[in-house]
Order: structure tokens, then C-alpha cells, then sequence
């Protein structure tokens, strides 16, 4: 897409930092992070990322970050212009990811067409959806009880498949 900004939005533990994962994964492409408002009020911190050769800045839980400005948010505007202002940020994108329930929570300059992609809604799954995802992985797990599972309960409960070497330090006897 030719537009900037891509919102996830949902519960915790349906899949957000795993897509944001993948994306950066797949497109072989770096990323930003700061989960730390003090670093961001630095507008080094913004210029950085336009002249780097970062291609995706990352807001995970910008729940703070995406209230609108009538709100008292004094950062709406720097992503805003980093979007889509008067310094071209061809080719980057601003990932913000949100517990957020409400779409009316966040600034609509944000979402507005031809800055913003996409909003992606994240929800747990139904108990056929995630054994569906059990399937897929070919796992014969029970499900946790409930009838909405997230999938990051699907996943806590499966083994890691990694062994853990414990490697002996210091004297041992040969015995």
C-alpha cells in the first residue's frame, strides 16, 4: 500500500506481536521499536527513522499514543506528519498495535483514507476455530475450557519441542 500506517486492534493474546513478527520477518526488512514516550518526545528519535534504512517503525500497546489530540495527546501530531507530511517517508511504515476496544478512542486524522491502510480487529477464537488452529499445527492438545480462547492460550499450552541441554560446570566426579 502507498499508505503509511497499519492499527491492530484487540485483546491481549490474539496474535498482534505475531503479525507485527512475521510482517518484519517476511519482508527481511528492520524495524524501531521504543515502548518509551520520554525517547519519542525527541524529534531525533522521528528524523532517525525517515533517514535511516528502517522501513518499520513499531507502537506496540500505543494505547496512550492513538487517543486523539482533543484528548490532550501531544504525539498524534508527530505521527501524523511522519505519515504523511510535508517530508516524504516513502516506503515506511508505522505499525501501532492496541488494546483498544473503541475505533472512536483514536484520533481520526490517523485512520483517515490514504494515510492509513488497514485496521485489523483481533478477537479470541471459538472453541471450533481454535481447534482448527490445533489441527493445523497437527497437535492433539486439549483445548483450555472456555468457549473464547486467545490464541496465546492455545499456544502456552503446547511443549516448546525445545530441549533443554544442561551443560555441567565446574568439578564433576566420573562417576
Amino acid at each position: 500500500s502507498e499508505s503509511s500506517v497499519l492499527i491492530l486492534i484487540g485483546p491481549p493474546g490474539t496474535g498482534k506481536t505475531n503479525l507485527i513478527k512475521n510482517l518484519i520477518h517476511r519482508s527481511k526488512a528492520n524495524a524501531k521499536v521504543t515502548y518509551d514516550p520520554k525517547i519519542m518526545q525527541d524529534d531525533g528519535f522521528f528524523a532517525g527513522f525517515i533517514e535511516d534504512d528502517t522501513k518499520f517503525l513499531v507502537m506496540e500497546d500505543a494505547d496512550e499514543f492513538l487517543h486523539s489530540r482533543e484528548d490532550g495527546n501531544n504525539m498524534m501530531h508527530k505521527f501524523l506528519n511522519l505519515a504523511d507530511g510535508l517530508i516524504s517517508a516513502a516506503d515506511k511504515k508505522i505499525v501501532f498495535s492496541t488494546n483498544l476496544q473503541d475505533l472512536n478512542n483514536i484520533d481520526e486524522a490517523l485512520m483517515r483514507p490514504g494515510r492509513c491502510f488497514d485496521i485489523l480487529k483481533f478477537r479470541a477464537l471459538d472453541r471450533t476455530e481454535a481447534q482448527s488452529v490445533l489441527d493445523e499445527i497437527g497437535s492433539d492438545k486439549q483445548l483450555p475450557d472456555g468457549n473464547k480462547i486467545t490464541l496465546a492460550e492455545i499456544f502456552s499450552s503446547l511443549p516448546s519441542g525445545n530441549k533443554i541441554k544442561r551443560r555441567k560446570i565446574g568439578f564433576t566426579s566420573n562417576d
